[in-house]
């Protein structure tokens, strides 16, 4: 069957991921909370442990990856992000940006097929990312359907630092959305299973093993601690969300990633080296005037990285991040041919940079605000002084007034004291 397959994408993607996610492996998704802050987060399961972490400027003039003359999207990116991915930049799997908000995606074991759509699977997630600071935001405007023939079938966790949470799901019809602004959606939990599945689980839960890896399983034991959870605990909530996850990994679990949306941080470790490494978004420089950066999930630094990324090549050809794609393909056995894996380092060098378009309403509503604080501040300044210019001159006045209206009465009694001396002086 898969002789018969011509469309590229279908299989440089496609067969990756039924040989390393949608067979065995187990992805989940959660979100947790405390009085003060919030954390969204995910297991990554695969054979290969490999990926990249791209810092992801704004200002870049983009467009979808499509390789055919079917509909492509055009944009410019507003906000920087910092996405974990496999194939390469602008096919992420997670990510937050520069906003807070954080999109995961889910295998979905189901049977959506739609296709013959103007983006990807995985890059609906960079559009967002780049697109949106708030999912009030995204769902003011009409959701967009991503092709499922690129990439297996999906779907998707958004959450912000609002702590709004919404679960979108696609299938040929229509378009699902699970939401907390309507109540919708009572456990911040995905797992392969469609969401509403999940749901109606929780009505009765069973009592899963420890060992149970299923995707309903895993959906009622995050569930379950979620609803254990004390939200006014002083413990620390991202290492309480870690240990969440490790009770949803799986024999395959190779990441486990933590976005904390409230301060812009990502935590994550892995399999090999499961020391906890943090990224401060705003620590980036998210300008496309700079190279393109990115690292190596599979590092072994421990703390803060931000400063570890390197500087993406000018050129695609034999570049580390090229290297590392090419790695990644030969240990899938070489399901690519050199021009296909050409195509995907190669396709976002036609970005172009132009940050003289990235100011957002909200960045000019906050220039605008600052602006006016100022003029008001100067404008403020400048009638304290002329009032207490006035307040000077009118206290000078009353004084010399006062001063000059006791001159005759010194006057008088001086001619009095000089009469008086005058006349003792007579015989």
């Amino acid at each position: 069957m898969m002789k018969k397959l011509k469309n590229f994408w279908f299989v440089l993607v496609c067969i990756p991921f039924v040989m390393t996610s949608s067979t065995a492996y187990a992805d989940t998704a959660i979100h947790l909370q405390n009085a003060t802050d919030m954390v969204t987060g995910f297991t990554f399961d695969s054979s290969l442990e490999k990926g990249l972490i791209y810092c992801n400027p704004k200002g870049l003039q983009k467009q979808s990856m499509t390789f055919d003359a079917n509909l492509s999207m055009e944009w410019i990116s507003r906000y920087g992000s910092i996405t974990f991915n496999q194939w390469g930049q602008d096919l992420p799997y997670a990510g937050m940006n520069e906003k807070g908000l954080c999109i995961i995606r889910i295998p979905e074991v189901s049977s959506v097929s739609i296709s013959d759509f103007s983006i990807s699977s995985l890059q609906w997630i960079q559009y967002h990312l780049d697109q949106y600071a708030t999912i009030d935001e995204i769902l003011k405007q009409p959701f967009i359907k991503p092709s499922f023939s690129h990439f297996e079938p999906m779907h998707y966790m958004l959450s912000d630092p609002s702590n709004t949470i919404i679960i979108v799901e696609f299938n040929d019809h229509e378009t699902k959305i699970h939401s907390t602004l309507n109540n919708t959606l009572p456990w911040p939990v995905l797992t392969e299973i469609p969401y509403a599945d999940g749901v109606v689980t929780m009505e009765n839960p069973p009592s899963p093993s420890k060992e149970s890896k299923t995707p309903t399983d895993r959906f009622v034991k995050m569930a379950l601690q979620l609803s254990e959870w004390d939200r006014d605990s002083q413990n620390s909530l991202y290492l309480r969300a870690f240990d969440m996850l490790l009770n949803a990994a799986s024999g395959e679990t190779k990441w486990n990633v933590l976005f904390h949306l409230n301060e812009r941080n990502v935590y994550f470790r892995t399999f090999s080296h499961d020391r906890i490494k943090i990224i401060s978004l705003s620590a980036v420089d998210f300008s496309c005037e700079e190279p393109i950066r990115y690292w190596s999930v599979e590092t072994q630094e421990v703390g803060n990285i931000s400063d570890l990324f390197r500087n993406k090549s000018a050129k695609p050809d034999a570049s580390w991040e090229s290297i590392h794609l090419f790695s990644f393909n030969s240990m899938l056995e070489n399901q690519f041919s050199l021009p296909d894996m050409q195509k995907i380092t190669q396709f976002p060098y036609a970005y172009e940079c132009s940050m003289d378009t990235v100011a957002t309403d909200g960045d000019r509503l906050q220039s605008y605000a600052l602006w006016w604080i100022a003029i008001t501040a100067i404008l403020a300044a400048f009638l304290f002084i002329v009032k207490g210019i006035k307040n000077y001159q009118k206290s000078t006045k009353n004084k010399q007034k006062i001063e000059g209206s006791q001159q005759p009465k010194k006057l008088y009694k001086n001619y009095k004291k000089s009469s008086k001396k005058k006349q003792k002086g007579k015989p």
